[in-house]
């Protein structure tokens, strides 16, 4: 792809991070051991302080947890402060979102955002938490390193989630990981969009059933 990977980045190419033993805080969620795993060893491996950490559909802070643990100890390695995870989501009781892991008296409409709280307290003070509609936000935060994506579960998210980070991701730094894109309906948005944007990723490795994680070789033209 024109792009020499980095050590780091052959690493994830090799599948590397299936054997982390990362002694990942438990947290009740809906993301597989090996998103989780993949998640952790991207923040704590690749992540090289370039760019943001855009945690794109949180929900119960699975992805949030493995993210900001991953930094922390890219942080002690590297003797730097770890950055910011800016985490997304509705924080509301509906859709797929009812009775997945969530307390039974929550009810369709409800906040669950003390939830998410509860779980990623260890990590608090490193989370910036960004509650509403996705479709609704703007990037004013400079270039993108690491972009999870879980939320872009119709067209419109999708497309909105392309519009406002892509732009920002750095070529040949920025991993973009794709929670749904191995799973076997519901979201041809998804590969669509990759497909129609291949020329600017590489594959870099997945989770079997679900995650896709691609890595940024080109910058996209507007």
């Amino acid at each position: 792809m024109g792009v020499p990977p980095s050590p780091a980045i052959a690493a994830l190419k090799s599948r590397a991070w299936f054997f982390d033993r990362p002694g990942l805080p438990r947290v009740t969620a809906m993301l597989t051991r090996e998103d989780r795993l993949l998640l952790h060893h991207i923040a704590r491996h690749c992540y090289t302080g370039q760019g943001a950490v855009i945690d794109a559909g949180c929900f119960i802070g699975g992805s949030t947890v493995a993210l900001a643990h991953g930094l922390k100890g890219w942080s002690e390695a590297a003797g730097r402060p770890a950055p910011v995870v800016h985490s997304y989501d509705l924080f509301e009781v509906g859709g797929m979102t009812r009775g997945a892991r969530l307390p039974a008296h929550l009810k369709p409409g409800d906040s669950f955002r003390p939830v998410f709280e509860a779980n990623i307290r260890p990590y608090r003070d490193r989370v910036e938490i960004h509650e509403g509609d996705i479709r609704a936000e703007t990037w004013s935060g400079g270039p993108i390193e690491i972009l999870f994506i879980d939320c872009a579960k119709s067209p419109d998210i999708g497309d909105a989630i392309v519009e406002r980070f892509f732009p920002h991701l750095i070529p040949g730094v920025s991993i973009v990981v794709q929670q749904d894109y191995l799973y076997p309906s519901w979201n041809a948005w998804l590969h669509i969009a990759m497909e129609a944007l291949s020329p600017y990723f590489e594959i870099l490795t997945d989770c079997g059933i679900d995650s896709v994680a691609f890595r940024n070789t080109a910058a996209i033209p507007p």
